[in-house]
This record gives C-alpha cells, structure tokens and sequence, in this order.
C-alpha cells in the first residue's frame, strides 16, 4: 500500500490589480497558464479578486488571503521618490514587490506546526510559464534533503548583468524566512531613512542584491535566468 505524501512545498503569491506595466486583462490571460502550477498556494489579494483568481487554479488546493495594500508591511519603509513613469509606474506596484519577502512570513506563520520545508515566493504572471503552463506534475520533492536548506536563487543573465539576484521566484527553507524578513526590512529601513530618492530602490532585488553580500552563505545560486529556480525544483520531484 502506498503511503500518501504531504506536501513539502508551499507556492506563495499574490495580484493586485494597481497600475503597472501592463493591464489586468494581460496579466489574467497570463494566469491561464502561470496559475497551473500544482502545489499547495497561498494566493494574497484585495477579497474583491478572490472569485475571478480561484477558477484558474482549477481543482488544486488555494488558500485565498484577503491583504490589501493598506495593510501592507511594506508600508512602513516605502519611499515616496521610488517611482518611475516606464519601470515603477506607481509606488502601490512597488510596494508590492516589496511585501513579497512579508508574505512568505505570513504563509509560513499561518501553517504553524504543519509549516512545509520549503516556501516559494512566485509571481503570478512568472515570466517562464507565460505562454505555455508549468509542468502538470505534482511539484513535491522526493526527499527534502535533496537541494541545500538555503535561499535557492537564480541570477537574472543575460537580461540584466549589473545584478546578480533575479526575485521572480523565491525558494526559503521554512527556518530560513524569519531571519530573511528582519534581514531585508532592516535593509529597505536603511534605504528608506537614507533618504535615497534614486526610483531604483523601488526594485526588491536592490535589497537583495545587499543581502547577498553581507551574507552570502544564505544563499545558493541553482539556476541562470529568470524564474530558472523553480525549473530546477523539478528535478527532484
């Protein structure tokens, strides 16, 4: 008789229909097959999106967390200054990018005792699965030791070369995520009271890209390109 595997991996993500680069009716055709991916999600949102986000993931288990912008943690350290009319057209979509790290936090706290090993952060239009969906696979590793207890990063080459730290998708070891969060919010507050006016701190992946060398040992680079992480999760379902 088989014994019935538990889920190892929790898919954490979130929409908010703000303005940005690109109109919601864009982004909910990307869903059709970014949302495909099977595993367990945390989907965050305004309540008001709930039932047109549920049908896209079909039959697969959805927990839908109502988190509107103004209760966003990020709130407390986003700049005025962080905008741009081309790459951060609002600071409500970089306060988005933001409250990614936050999030994850949430997801994990509100599991508890039955926390999964690993949390990805994953942006509901993920660039990779734009036009064909993920694979139909369940996404469960077959062993948890099998991929280092780290945050499992891929670089954002050949689109960009001045960054090493591509934020698409996340992947945090469960005992990683509180440390993560003080981490990068210390870093955002040392941004924000810098009174840095540069738009570009709107971007998540500056603090990362910090992060990254104050404490390199946290992280692993597993992939190449954006969104490459979450292919090489693959491997090892």
């Amino acid at each position: 008789m088989s014994v019935e595997r538990k889920s190892n991996i929790t898919i954490v993500s979130g929409y908010w229909p703000v303005h940005s680069k690109y109109t919601p009716q864009t982004y909910y055709k990307w869903f059709e097959n970014t949302l495909k991916i099977n595993q367990r999600m945390y989907f965050f949102g305004d309540s008001s999106i709930k039932e047109t986000i549920l049908p896209y993931r079909e039959n697969m288990e959805t927990i839908f967390v109502d988190h509107p912008i103004n209760k966003f943690f990020s709130n407390n350290f986003y700049s005025r200054f962080w905008v741009h009319p081309k790459h951060i057209p609002s600071t409500d979509l970089g306060k988005i990018w933001h409250e990614k790290i936050n999030l994850l936090k949430l997801a994990k706290d509100m599991d508890g005792e039955n926390a999964t090993e690993f949390y990805v952060w994953y942006d509901a239009a993920a660039i990779n699965f734009r036009n064909a969906p993920p694979p139909s696979i369940w996404l469960n590793l077959k062993d948890v030791n099998s991929i280092p207890h780290k945050i499992l990063y891929s670089d954002p080459y050949p689109f960009d070369n001045n960054h090493p730290y591509a934020s698409t998708i996340q992947i945090i070891h469960k005992d990683l995520i509180d440390d993560v969060h003080a981490i990068y919010y210390r870093i955002l507050r040392r941004f924000s009271s810098s009174k840095k006016k540069d738009w570009k701190y709107g971007y998540d992946y500056l603090v990362f890209t910090e992060f990254l060398k104050i404490y390199p040992l946290l992280f692993c680079k597993i992939a190449t390109g954006y969104g490459e992480n979450i292919n090489q999760l693959y491997k090892f379902v």
